[in-house]
């Protein structure tokens, strides 16, 4: 802010402080003290209001949006289904909360849990080696050794099917002796 010190001697009303800019109240003209701050040396840039915020046409930046929202929108139309990866495929399966088998010397847990797990597979329409591999998944302890051996002495472990799966997992968990009486 610009200083106004003024004295009493500044005060004077006769027609030469007049012609000098000096008004009869005392006060000087806005320019004349603009001219009399920088005479004495005082900083009048520091002093300038800060600039006006810059010019914002909010026809312009709702247009802007507009056109943002509507490519999204057509993006969701306009998408291919993209082919469900194995991933995929398990977390779905893994949202069935599928059961876990670790063996158990009562074959009647281990035709349960292959009910369960044949259930749980059948609205994912899986094909036989993706059933195959989610139902491994599910294999823990005893029975998790036992597929990992049979996985092992198989000729071509990615070729096993999923009847092979449930017959070799019937004949190993689920001994036909047991399951007869």
């Amino acid at each position: 802010m610009v200083s106004r010190s003024v004295t009493r001697a500044s005060r004077v009303r006769d027609p030469a402080a007049a012609d000098a800019g000096v008004r009869p109240n005392g006060q000087n003209h806005p320019q004349e003290e603009q001219e009399v701050s920088q005479g004495r040396g005082e900083n009048h840039d520091a002093q300038l209001p800060p600039p006006p915020p810059p010019f914002v046409d909010l026809a312009q930046i709702i247009h802007n949006q507009t056109l943002i929202l509507e490519t999204l929108a057509n993006a969701l139309v306009n998408r291919q289904p993209r082919e469900q990866t194995f991933n995929d495929k398990l977390t779905a399966f893994l949202r069935a909360k599928p059961p876990t088998f670790a063996g158990s010397s009562n074959p009647l847990d281990a035709d349960d849990w292959l009910r369960v797990i044949q259930r749980k597979l059948e609205p994912f329409g899986c094909q036989d080696r993706d059933k195959v591999l989610l139902a491994a998944h599910q294999l823990t302890g005893t029975a998790l050794a036992w597929w990992e051996n049979y996985c092992a002495a198989a000729r071509d472990a990615t070729t096993i099917t999923w009847n092979e799966f449930v017959r070799e997992f019937r004949r190993y968990h689920i001994p036909s002796a047991t399951m007869k009486r």
